[in-house]
């Protein structure tokens, strides 16, 4: 077994002494080798995991990646207080996030005053002041139609990366290839459709499409069509990846179906009550981009290969 999957398997068992060793042993911040810096995400992401908040916020002293992981465990366990004091100490990324916790708790009076006793002069935390609106409030959103949503794939530059979350998609159940699967469990697949052709276009340049895609246990009818779906859609250039729901709740992936194209804009996929695809929302708030990139990164991490996860699910393995 290699050293991933040892850390992997210690992880899944809770063991964080194991596999917070192994996976630092592997891990350098900005490296130039994207795995190790991966691994460093994932060595920050497993201190959060394991509360050890004093490690994190050694390495957060000259560690950008900790001082970010660090302020946004901070922000999600409501832990005002602690951003306050680090804000006060000189953490930027600190006034950032305390600033966004008050503002989403309706305390706007209480967020100007954090801004002018700490940061007075700090633009960027007076425009997170001035875009936000108290809780309860819609978020100020640029929705688009199915159409310029297509556009999207022709338009992107280097990476195309998905996360499929929902139990079932209304449009597939209409398809000739839905109704052969059902009847059949065998799929007659057209490579030659006009989205099969672009994505086909894309790939051939060296861009990247990618998808991780949530199963239940037991898969839904829907989940296992799309499992078979995987083998046309790799033949066409994109890697497809697995993973079970319980690994992704544990994870705490969000229930969005969402796309991020080039790590700088995500087009989240609204659903109505039927599952039929609806419209979609343009998202290119910077926080909102690095929120997006992180699930990236903590799924594509524990995500399987299609191919690997259908023959582990077809021996009735987990």
């Amino acid at each position: 077994m290699e050293w991933c999957e040892e850390a992997q398997a210690a992880e899944r068992a809770g063991d964080w002494d194991t596999a917070i060793s192994l996976v630092s042993a592997h891990a350098e911040c900005c490296s130039n080798d994207f795995r190790a810096h991966d691994n460093h995400l994932w060595h920050m992401d497993l201190l959060v995991r394991a509360e050890r908040f004093d490690q994190l916020a050694e390495l957060a002293v000259t560690d950008v990646h900790a001082r970010r992981r660090l302020n946004r465990s901070l922000h999600e366990q409501g832990k005002d207080a602690a951003l306050r004091h680090r804000a006060e100490a000189g953490d930027r990324g600190a006034l950032y996030y305390l600033v966004r916790s008050l503002c989403a708790k309706g305390r706007l009076r209480d967020a100007r005053e954090a801004i002018r006793e700490i940061g007075p002069e700090n633009e960027h935390a007076h425009k997170i002041l001035a875009d936000r609106t108290p809780k309860g409030a819609a978020r100020r959103a640029r929705i688009i139609d199915l159409d310029e949503f297509e556009g999207l794939f022709r338009t992107f530059s280097h990476s195309a990366w998905r996360l499929e979350t929902r139990r079932r998609y209304a449009s597939d159940e209409v398809t000739d290839t839905y109704r052969q699967f059902v009847e059949t469990g065998v799929v007659t697949w057209d490579e030659n459709d006009p989205y099969c052709e672009l994505i086909r276009s894309q790939t051939k340049q060296g861009k990247r499409v990618e998808r991780v895609r949530i199963v239940d246990q037991p898969p839904t009818t829907g989940q296992l069509y799309l499992l078979n779906n995987a083998i046309r859609n790799s033949d066409l250039g994109e890697d497809i990846r697995n993973v079970w729901r319980t690994d992704a709740d544990r994870l705490r992936l969000p229930s969005e179906d969402f796309w991020l194209f080039d790590s700088r804009l995500v087009a989240r996929l609204r659903f109505d009550e039927g599952d039929h695809l609806v419209d979609v929302e343009l998202v290119t708030e910077a926080a909102e981009i690095v929120r997006y990139s992180v699930t990236r990164y903590a799924a594509w991490q524990r995500a399987v290969p299609h191919e690997a996860f259908a023959a582990k699910l077809g021996s009735g393995g987990e």
